[in-house]
């Protein structure tokens, strides 16, 4: 693996068998979603990928350059949702669906994990419970209401391995209950 840098500075990582068609290009980063990007004027998509020049102006991800796509409507997925990783085995082609399935947890949720939010007000004891719930085919599904954040995200776990598979954005747990012993925590 090698690091090169964009010519506003920062550093990204490829593959070494590629350093050489990389390192010929300047590289600007990041673009508004955060991806190492390169502009040519002169080029279509294709052809600056096949070497021809055609009119028009291109801004090309590094990622889809490393890969060879050109069809917009294909997706070029960071797996570890690190756009400045384009190793090509942090790299899959996939759905705009099995795209958003690796998403992390919004800012002002009211629990670090995805799929887990806290329930309001506490409980009369003053103890917290937390829901965890998953959306699929844009349908939500309630998966159960826990006394522990981490019990509610191990659950959450489970179902998104069920549903989304290699594409499921796992939340990382420190915590050593099982399935089973969740089920039986289950309200």
């Amino acid at each position: 693996m090698r690091t090169l840098k964009t010519s506003n500075g920062y550093e990204f990582m490829i593959d070494d068998e590629y350093f050489n068609v990389v390192s010929k290009h300047k590289w600007y980063g990041l673009d508004r979603n955060g991806y190492i990007v390169i502009q040519r004027t002169g080029y279509s998509h294709e052809s600056y990928i096949k070497n021809r020049k055609t009119k028009g102006t291109v801004t090309i991800k590094l990622s889809r350059f490393l890969l060879g796509v050109t069809d917009r409507k294909i997706i070029v997925d960071h797996i570890d949702r690190n756009p400045l990783n384009n190793t090509i085995s942090n790299l899959r082609i996939c759905t705009q669906r099995e795209n958003a399935r690796n998403k992390s947890s919004h800012k002002n949720s009211t629990s670090k994990y995805l799929g887990v939010h806290r329930l309001m007000p506490d409980t009369i004891d003053g103890s917290k419970r937390y829901r965890a719930k998953i959306t699929v085919n844009k349908k939500n599904i309630h998966i159960g209401i826990y006394d522990s954040e981490e019990s509610a995200a191990r659950m959450y776990n489970h179902f998104a391995k069920k549903y989304f598979g290699v594409y499921a954005n796992l939340n990382k747990i420190e915590d050593s209950k099982t399935i089973i012993d969740l089920q039986f925590e289950n309200v």
